[in-house]
Formats: structure tokens, sequence, C-alpha cells
């Protein structure tokens, strides 16, 4: 049996099914599932061979393969792939991963029973779907990951490339009898790959224990993996290492190529050319519009034609000038006075309408004049055309962003589309050719992609023709790169940078416009919003502010340089009343001092004991260092606005992170523009998480990158936020492409199916904690799947909610395989009356509050749990049960339950009988006996948290021990 994930926020560049989306909805959602499978998009296949025709339906094998799909083995004693002693295989997926460049990631994993301390098993990647099997199991093209004995192997081509022990177990070799689960994750970084394994033991129905080695390996090269245009993972064994192989999973998560923007060269070969397979309608109003880059005196761009040779309409270049030409006689041809010289790109745009046709140059009017059309064409071509059986002109240009349309745009809609190509879906948009094929290498070899796609879902997609398709011309190359718009402000309609009528361009600057901003205008330039430029020049006695009040922050991105010779204003507002202390940095890489901070109190954060430090230096420079954080609190009332002036900060920002104390490290978001924790580089010694303080409840908020959390992936201009190391001087490195116009207001909103989300409240605050499982994950805080929770005591009435680790780490995000139950702790300053909700629900079939307080079990489906909290209380009090071991009766209070050391006692009341039963926090049972009147002792023989349960003739009675 197969199972198939689709995450369809990588839907890219799939145009075909474009094309059907709009023309049959259903056979398009049947077909994104097929072409995504083939194309890996972003999908993860699940394969538990309880079907045993599994293995020969979903892999090839080497020619020499023995082991078979059998129906009992594997986990649960299901369905299984058996491995004979004597097995050399390899089995690939048929279906492989379509890649898409730097930052792909493909996993593979699987569960192997481990039966003797001979052989290996592996998982691997492979360049094609069928492979022969090397030495140590794996593919002999490709890179893959053999376990044995004493340790792994890491292998390229079937050649060891390093060893690995068993960090993780001691030494020696893996204990026999038992399930493992391996995991190999294989990533581009653009010229290699890095290679990480972990280990986790399993006992027989799958359920994931301890991690039992993790290990990694950077730059690993793969010629043949490396120039993949799909690459398929892959199992293997040899020998008798391992005796079952289940539940094997495979995916791919893309990375985030650039965006693609290729062109056609027609080289000036006659019959060089692109025929669509449907003719384009030839009406009586029509625009045919695109860029062209000229290489020579003539060259045909594109015709309707007919059978008879002199029966067509071509746009061209002729003899240097532009022209709409008809041969056929009494048609007439409209033809420009100037000329325009080879070497350059143009946009062209021919218009005609009522007979007359308009030639547009640069969207500038070249020509006009009669022209009748009305001849009755039955193909049409870019480049040379097959007209009656024999070729027709050619083209000797590069051709990019190609329109045809059945109405006559305007001088304003020709000059928006220059700076802005069509999409394809616009009104009166006939076929559309972005010419920005998925796959193509620009000047490479690219034989294999004939197609010209029409992104306008009107199929008329065109077929290459006589084209090398391998080399620097007559092939997809480099597309058309539209120079920067120069804008100067005016300043004559306020000081909103948003306001078109203020620059000379009368448009608003976007990433493609190079803004410059001079002295001695009606108004200097206020940015209230997002904005937008390439490069940003300050002329000296001119000046730019960066607004922020309590409508909002100002933010401004630029794709090229800053160079500012007058004055840079950057506001930041916040409010003021007792609860608010802020974490801020400071955007200015000119140096600014403490005294911008003037009656306030700044905080240093001194990493050593995890303190913060009071700074009474005036002179202190605030941004001394790369990317530091502080703590402000503000005595002037509820208004404050801080004003930084200088040079604004700009590319790559780097710091070495230290690992005293906890951990953690106060850095600061140095750029005038929120940075998105999604595209943020992890690196190695540091968790996914970040943390900042909520300002006005003094709450610790946090967001796990993939992951999601109880505050926002976009850490907003000039806030403060906190990281954790786990190593030593763990570089951590952000650049221009983390920014974002999206702020603190826009927060992660997660479709994970296994999400629960607990919301703590009372009449004025409330905190959330998230819960989420994942096979991947552990039962303790790891790095990748959860964040810690920074329990706040600033504010006295604000709940703090939090799930609770079997070692007592507390978390606000919680990763963990799935369980049964799972500890959640409550605390707050204040005593008070709280209330317990799920605000996020996942697919849970059981959610249910236990109450280890009071026995009180509320079904969280259903409503919510109100309760009495006294301050100082046990934070450790609640439990969530994930089945419906707690959903019984209502709990009664007969008995007296308590633990000394690791022995239990339960007192039961005369006459009483039943059993008694001791739970982990995974909802493990671990004791079970008969229940006695008088007392009842045992000892568990296992430390931590447990739940005893006491099931009687009286009810059910449920409480919660340490055992120590």
């Amino acid at each position: 049996m197969v199972e198939i994930y689709i995450c369809t926020q990588y839907l890219k560049n799939y145009k075909q099914i474009l094309i059907i989306m709009k023309k049959n909805v259903t056979l398009y959602l049947i077909l994104m599932v097929a072409a995504l499978f083939l194309s890996g998009q972003c999908l993860t296949a699940q394969i538990d061979f309880n079907n045993t025709s599994d293995l020969t339906t979903y892999f090839n094998a080497n020619t020499t393969a023995t082991a078979s799909n059998i129906s009992s083995g594997g986990l649960a004693n299901t369905g299984s792939v058996n491995i004979p002693g004597s097995a050399s295989d390899l089995f690939t997926e048929k279906t492989g991963y379509a890649t898409s460049g730097s930052g792909d990631s493909f996993t593979v994993s699987g569960y192997f029973f481990n039966n003797s301390n001979s052989g290996f098993g592996n998982l691997g990647f492979a360049p094609f779907d069928v492979n022969q099997v090397a030495s140590n199991g794996g593919p002999l093209t490709g890179i893959s990951v053999a376990f044995h004995g004493g340790g792994m192997y890491w292998q390229n081509d079937g050649a060891i490339e390093s060893s690995i022990s068993w960090t993780g177990l001691g030494g020696g070799d893996l204990p026999l009898g038992n399930w493992f689960k391996f995991i190999f994750t294989m990533v581009n970084n653009g010229s290699s790959f890095d290679l990480s394994v972990e280990v986790w033991n399993s006992d027989a129905n799958g359920t994931l224990g301890t991690l039992a080695t993790s290990e990694s390996l950077s730059a690993v090269s793969n010629v043949a993996l490396m120039g993949a245009s799909s690459i398929y993972p892959c199992f293997g064994a040899r020998y008798s290492r391992i005796s079952y192989i289940d539940d094997y999973d495979s995916s791919f998560s893309p990375g985030t190529p650039a965006s693609q923007n290729t062109a056609l060269d027609f080289d000036g070969t006659n019959g060089q050319g692109v025929e669509t397979g449907t003719m384009i309608p030839y009406n009586a109003t029509s625009t045919v519009m695109g860029w062209h880059y000229k290489k020579a005196a003539s060259s045909r761009i594109f015709s309707w034609g007919s059978p008879q040779v002199n029966k067509y309409v071509t746009l061209e270049f002729y003899n240097n000038q532009f022209r709409s030409y008809s041969p056929n006689q009494g048609e007439g041809n409209v033809q420009t006075s100037n000329t325009y010289p080879s070497n350059a790109w143009y946009h062209f745009a021919v218009v005609k309408d009522a007979g007359t046709v308009t030639i547009y140059i640069d969207g500038v009017v070249a020509a006009s004049g009669s022209q009748s059309y009305t001849i009755s064409p039955t193909m049409t071509s870019l480049g040379a055309g097959l007209f009656n059986n024999s070729w027709q002109g050619n083209g000797n240009g590069i051709s990019d962003d190609l329109s045809v349309w059945d109405i006559a745009l305007s001088q304003a809609d020709i000059v928006n589309y220059m700076s802005a190509s069509p999409s394809g879906s616009e009104t009166g948009i006939v076929a559309n050719y972005d010419f920005d094929t998925p796959g193509v290498t620009p000047g490479g070899n690219n034989t294999g992609y004939t197609t010209l796609y029409d992104v306008s879902g009107n199929g008329y997609d065109g077929t290459l023709l006589g084209f090398p398709l391998n080399g620097p011309t007559g092939n997809w190359v480099d597309g058309y790169v539209p120079p920067p718009i120069e804008a100067i402000w005016l300043g004559t309609s306020g000081n909103l940078w948003g306001t078109a009528a203020n620059w000379n361009t009368t448009a608003v600057p976007d990433a493609n416009t190079n803004a410059t901003i001079p002295a001695g205008t009606p108004a200097s330039p206020v940015i209230a919003g997002a904005a937008d430029c390439n490069d940003l020049a300050i002329d000296a006695g001119a000046t730019l502010t960066i607004q922020s009040d309590a409508t909002g922050t100002g933010t401004l991105i630029n794709n090229g340089t800053i160079t500012s010779n007058g004055t840079v204003d950057v506001q930041r507002y916040f409010s003021g009343n007792d609860l608010d202390w802020h974490l801020i940095s400071c955007p200015i890489s000119t140096p600014v001092t403490f005294s911008v901070f003037l009656d306030m109190y700044v905080q240093g954060f001194y990493e050593t004991d995890n303190s913060f430090i009071e700074i009474t230096d005036e002179t202190w420079v605030l941004n001394q260092g790369p990317m530091p954080g502080y703590g402000v609190y503000s005595t002037l009332g509820n208004t404050n606005t801080v004003t930084f002036s200088g040079d604004l900060i700009d590319g790559p920002q780097s710091r070495d992170l230290n690992f005293f104390g906890l951990g953690w490290n106060l850095l600061g978001n140095p750029y005038s523009a929120s940075i998105d924790w999604e595209s943020v580089t992890i690196p190695s010694g540091m968790t996914n998480e970040v943390h900042y303080i909520e300002a006005s409840t003094g709450n610790d908020l946090s967001y796990v990158q993939g992951v999601g959390g109880t505050g926002s992936q976009y850490i907003p201009p000039m806030q403060g936020f906190f990281v954790k190391a786990t190593v030593n001087w763990a570089p951590f490195t952000i650049d221009n492409t983390v920014r974002s116009h999206n702020g603190s207001g826009t927060f992660y909103k997660n479709t994970n199916p296994n999400l629960l989300v607990l919301k703590a409240s009372n009449d004025s605050y409330s905190d959330e904690t998230w819960i989420h499982f994942n096979v991947e994950a552990g039962v303790e805080h790891d790095g990748f799947f959860d964040a810690y929770k920074r329990v706040s005591t600033s504010n006295p009435e604000l709940p703090q909610i939090f799930s609770v680790t079997p070692n007592g780490d507390f978390l606000s995000v919680n990763g963990m395989p799935e369980v049964q139950s799972t500890v959640v702790g409550f605390s707050a300053v204040n005593s008070g009356e709280f209330t317990i909700s799920a605000s996020e629900k996942g697919e849970f079939a059981d959610v249910v509050l236990e109450d280890t307080f009071t026995g009180t079990q509320t079904d969280l489906l259903e409503g919510s749990y109100t309760f009495d909290y006294i301050a100082g209380d046990n934070t450790e009090r609640f439990i969530i049960h994930f089945s419906p071991l707690s959903v019984d009766d209502l709990s009664v209070e007969n008995h007296t339950i308590y633990a000394y050391g690791n022995q239990v006692s339960v007192t039961a009341t005369e006459g009483s009988s039943g059993s008694i039963r001791v739970f982990n926090t995974m909802g493990q049972l671990v004791v079970e006996q008969n229940l006695q009147s008088g007392i009842n002792k045992f000892t568990v023989n296992a430390t931590g948290t447990h739940i005893v349960q006491v099931i009687s003739d009286k009810g059910i009675q449920t409480k919660k021990v340490m055992i120590r």
C-alpha cells in the first residue's frame, strides 16, 4: 500500500496542468496528483508493504535481487520485505523526484529488523531507476549510507566516502533482535550535497524510542546526481545483517530556486521555427506584443500563414526597420521609417483595429497605416514559417514574452506590459508565451525541451523545429531583463513615498526602480507603509524618513545598493505602560549612543549567566558588534517614538553565538524590514526556534521554523529576539534575502491534522502551547520540532501554559511521536480562575484534559475547562490524553494515592475491589495489579512522572505521581 501527500504551496511552473485546470477542473485535480507524483514536488510516498505486490509495483530491482514481499514479519507482524541471508539486493523507486536545484531536500527512511552481525543494510539515492548493487548494499551510482556491525559508511558511487561509529550506542554492534528506524536526508547545496542520518530505537509495533545516533557529512560531490533531472530513492541489503524491512518512506521538498527567466534564440538557420499545433485565431481586432533581441538586419518574429505561399502576414525586422508585412496583393504593408540597430532588445506591439495597424516600438508609436488582413490563414508560427511545404523567412534574434490578443491594447496598456509582462489570465489574451520553460539550462543541453508552452491556458503550444538546443545559439538562453527605471522624487503632492504623483515617473517605485531623493524638494519623502526599490540614492541635503506610529511601521526593501549622502531617520514607536518591556535593536550602521533612549531604562543581555544588565552610560554605542539586542522600558507614558539617524544597515550580517549559561542569545533585527524566519538558514549548533516578548502582555512568544508556534514567523523591524545555541561559537548569518514587508500581525497558520493548540486564559490575558505529532520527532526537545517555554513572570495576571517532557523541560512548541498522553503544565504569578480550551484541534479523535488535582476529565473537542489556581501550586498539573484511556466515567475520590521514592501506595476503602494501573507520560502501561481493601504497595522501576489509575466498583480515580 502506498500513501501520497502533496504540499500545494510548491506548485510552480506546471503549465500543462494550469491549462487543463481552466478547461476541466475535475481532470485538473486528477492530473495534478499524477503530475506531482511524477515530478515529486513536495511529495511524500509511504509504502507499508502490507500488500504483497507493493515491492514490484513501486520498485525496480537489480537483476539478481532475491528479496520478496511477504504478508508477515513486519511491524505488528504485518506485511514486510523478507531479506534472505544470501541477499545482494537493491530496490529503486520506479518514480523519482524531479529536481529544481539548490535547496532541494530528499529524505528516505525505513524500519529494519537487525538479525545478524554480518552484512549491511542501506538507504540511498540514485540518478536513475535501475541500478546495480554495490559491495555494501547501496547503489553503484549515487549516494547512500550503509549500516553494519560497528557503525556506518557514507558511500559515493559505491565507494566508501568515510566511516561512522555508533556514537549513540556506546560503540560496538547494533543489538540483535531489535527493530531500528533509519532516516537519511540529502540536501543540494548548489555545488554538492550535505548528508545527515538518524538511527532510532523502535519496538515491534513501530513506536520510536530513543535517538540512537545522529551523524552528518557536508559537501559530498556526485556528478551524476548533480546533473540528474530526477533523483530516485532506494534501499538495499547485503548478506544477513537484516531480515525484514517495513514502512518505507521517501519525500522531496524543493528548494526555492530563482525565478525562471529564459528566452528562445533563433540562429538564422532556414527552417528553424516554432509551429503551433492549433492555429491562433486570426481576428479583425488584435494585438501582438513581445520582446525581441535583434541580432541581424532582418529577423522574422511571428506569422499567420495559409497553404498558398503568398497568403500570410508576418511581423518582422526587415533591413533594420520593423514592419507588418503581407505579400498578398492588396493587403498593404505598414513599416517604420526609423531603423533600429542590431544587438539590442526592443519591445514591439502591433495593434490592428478597424483596418488600421499601429506599430509601437518601446512603447512609442513608430508607424501607422492601413492593412486589410483579408487572408484566411490556417497556421501560425514563430521564426521561419512552413507555408505550402516551403520555408519562408527565418528568425535571427531572441524572442521573449510574446502574447497575442483579440483586443486592441491602448498605448498605456502597452507601456504597462513593458515593465510587467502579462501573466496569461488577462481579459482578451488569446495566447501567451513567457518562454520560461521549467527545467531548461540557458545555453546548456536542452535537447529534450522541444515544446513552447502557451501559459494562457488556451492550448496554443508550439513545437520547436530545427533547433540544435545545445550551445549558446539555437537554444534556450537567458531571458530579457528590463533595465531599472530611474525615478526622481518630486515631493509636489505631499510627503508620502507611496503617492505616484510625487515621482517624475508618475509611478511608485518597485523592485526594478532606481530611486533618487534630491535636496530642495517641496516635501521630503516619508515611508509609512511598504516601500521597494532597486538602488536608492539620497543626495546631500535630502532627508528620508521611515515612519513608525500607533498605526504601524514603514518598511523598506532594496534590491540594489543604498548611497546616502543625506539624512535617513528611522522611527520606532512603542507603547509605554507598566507591562511594556520591549526587545529592540538598531537599524543604523552609523554609531548610535544610548542617549536616543533618554529617560528610559535600557538593559543589555549577558549570555554567561542569562541575565539583563542595566546600561547607565549615555555614551554607550548601541550598535557595536553585529545584530545586538536590548531591553527597553519607558516611563514616558503611552506614546514613545525613538528616532535612529544615520546610514541604513544593508547586506549580510553575521554573529557567532555563545553557549554560556543556558545558550540563549539576544539578537536584534538590523533591517528596516521584517525578517521572515522561514527564510533564515539555521546553522549547525543552533535550534530552529526564535523567541521574542509580546510587549502588551510581557509574554514570551516562540516560532519554530517549518512548524509554527505561539508567535509570528515575521520578526518586525528593530525587534530584538532570542535564539538558542547548542554549541559555542555557532555562526548565525542573515542577508537581504530574509527580508519581508509582512509584520508581526501576520501569524503562521498550520493545517497539520496532528496539531493541538491549547489556550489558557482569564478575563484579561491568554497564552498558548502547541503540541504536534511527527514521526521524526523525539519525546525531548530536539532543536528541530520544538521550542522551549521561557516562562514570563513580569505580568502577575498572565497565565502560562506549556507541555512538559519526561525530563521535566517546559516547551511552548512540542513535537513528538504519536503518544497516548502527555503532561501539560500551568503557572501564574497570581492566584485566580483560569480556563483551558483547544483553539486548534487538528483531526484528533480524542483530546481529554485531566486535572490531576481534582480528577476532573474534560473533552476539549466539545468544550473548555475552568479551574481555580493558587499561586505556587505544582506546575505539572494536567495530562492530555489522545486515546479513549481517560474517557471513562467521572473520576471519584475514594482512595488515597501517593508515591515515595519508587514505591506507590494505594489505600482502598473497605470492600473495594478492582485493578490498579500505572502509565508513563507516553500512555504506556508499566504496572498492573489487582486492587484489594486496605493498603496496596508496589514498586515502579522507572523514574519520572507517572499516572496511577484505580478502577473499582466505586468508579475511576486518577492521580499523577513522581517516581524517583
